[in-house]
């Protein structure tokens, strides 16, 4: 039981560190890279869109030291970015980058995004991980690692 509660208490430390989401965030784009190449564009968005909700969580727990008690959607970890930094989330990449886009490719009935369309989403989501990166790691972390080539 000593050795449950020890491996609880790690798993919580480690959750609340700011670089273990930052971390998360690169390997699902690194991830997403991958479905990309190999056209699977749906699980590509899908995926990115996973990047961004780690990469907020990570500036959240930054700024606050706590995850919100609640899991939250990309827009509600977006206003209190918007509040809290001077990341243009207001930009017209956020728009692209999470209007949501990726919450209507799960439906059934919506058609698989084109390669265009995902290439430019895709575009705007790490150019957008790569500005938020250096206000979430410290100078002695590596910073996020651009996808693209």
């Amino acid at each position: 039981m000593k050795r449950l509660d020890e491996w609880r208490s790690l798993s919580h430390s480690v959750l609340l560190n700011p670089q273990y989401w930052h971390d998360i965030s690169q390997r699902y784009m690194e991830s997403a890279a991958i479905f990309f190449n190999h056209g699977m564009y749906k699980q590509c968005q899908s995926v990115a869109e996973m990047a961004v909700n780690a990469m907020l969580k990570a500036y959240y727990l930054k700024v606050n030291g706590i995850l919100p008690k609640l899991p939250q959607r990309p827009d509600v970890w977006i206003s209190h970015v918007h509040l809290l930094t001077d990341v243009n989330v207001g930009s017209d990449l956020l728009i692209n980058v999470l209007g949501l886009q990726c919450h209507s490719f799960e439906q059934e009935i919506t058609r698989v995004p084109s390669k265009e369309r995902v290439r430019i989403c895709f575009e705007q989501i790490d150019l957008f991980l790569s500005h938020l990166s250096p206000k979430v790691v410290d100078g002695s972390s590596a910073l996020y690692c651009s996808v693209i080539k």
